[in-house]
């Protein structure tokens, strides 16, 4: 029941008071439209307060239960999106060009938090922090001192710094082509693929030459623990999410069923066509347990053995009258 066997008592305790999160959003915005509308802005910002976040606390062990879930915590979200449209070229000899760039960043910290901060996860892994006054993504690791001791550091931030998209659209006469190109900026994820890879001994590079002389595969697997950060990386990459191509089919080629129809068309478009990255995986934007930015997936496997992002191909006759 719940994923706890029958004959089993679940050490986690529910509040008897317990209440559902509550959010309030305030939202404002400017648009406008400048050089004889060849030029449009669209610009939103908003905060959102989260309060009655759900935590746990940490009970006595003569309640029987290990911790509780209540409402103790609340969270602040700041967030900037923008959209610029151009039409830099309007029906100049039967072309026509749009362009279109979206960019968007948030912030999110905790501004109270009852008890004191916890981690999601095991550090020696890679953990978020729940802090007051902090990210919720930030992400801790292990770090090992001159010494030798072993402390917990923070390492980088699970949520990107900034998101870009780029839109443009070329059309002459009854041909037109399209493409979506998606960035994304910052940001850092456990790369599990390549742990796994090492720890079976055949990665592309176990056999390098690494610090001490030992293998390369090797150092990492027996350092990680220690120096989490081996197996963390920057999560940036472009993406050309779309290719699209559309011509109008001539009134003249309009045979058979066609023949009956006022205009029809043909297009051709591809999906997740190619990702330029830095990070050693399958796909940055991949996450095996949960979303790519929130707290419950920022441990070192967060993207494990994940089959890349699938990449399609749609070929579209369409009519109408």
């Amino acid at each position: 029941i719940g994923g706890v066997g029958a004959f089993t008592l679940n050490s986690n305790l529910g509040s008897s008071i317990i209440a559902p999160e509550r959010q309030r959003e305030l939202e404002t915005g400017i648009d406008a439209t400048m050089l004889q509308s060849r030029l449009q802005l669209e610009v939103t910002g908003y905060q959102r307060n989260i309060s009655n976040l759900l935590i746990q606390r940490t009970l006595a062990p003569t309640t029987g239960y290990s911790q509780e879930v209540y409402n103790g915590a609340s969270m602040r979200v700041r967030g900037l999106e923008t959209v610029v449209s151009g039409f830099p070229i309007r029906d100049i000899r039967g072309v026509s060009w749009d362009t279109h760039v979206n960019f968007a960043l948030n912030r999110a910290i905790i501004t109270d938090l009852p008890v004191p901060s916890f981690y999601l996860g095991a550090p020696q892994t890679g953990a978020a922090k729940i802090e007051q006054g902090k990210s919720p993504t930030q992400i801790f690791g292990n770090d090992t001192l001159p010494n030798g001791s072993v402390v917990q550091d923070k390492m980088g931030d699970g949520n990107p710094d900034f998101t870009l998209g780029f839109s443009n659209t070329l059309r002459r006469g009854s041909f037109s082509v399209g493409a979506t190109l998606d960035r994304q900026h910052g940001g850092m994820a456990g790369a599990g693929t390549w742990r796994h890879y090492d720890l079976g001994q055949n990665s592309v590079d176990y056999d390098a030459p690494g610090p001490g002389g030992m293998k390369l595969g090797l150092w990492r697997t027996s350092y990680y623990q220690k120096y989490t950060r081996v197996y963390y990386q920057d999560a940036s990459f472009w993406k050309l999410r779309e290719l699209t191509a559309t011509i109008d089919i001539p009134k003249r080629l309009m045979m058979g069923a066609l023949a009956r129809t006022e205009h029809a068309q043909l297009s051709f478009t591809a999906h997740n066509i190619k990702t330029w990255t830095k990070f050693r995986g399958t796909d940055p934007e991949f996450a095996n347990f949960g979303a790519a930015a929130t707290p419950s997936s920022v441990q070192v496997e967060r993207e494990l053995g994940a089959y890349p992002t699938s990449r399609s191909f749609w070929l579209q006759l369409s009519a109408g009258w």
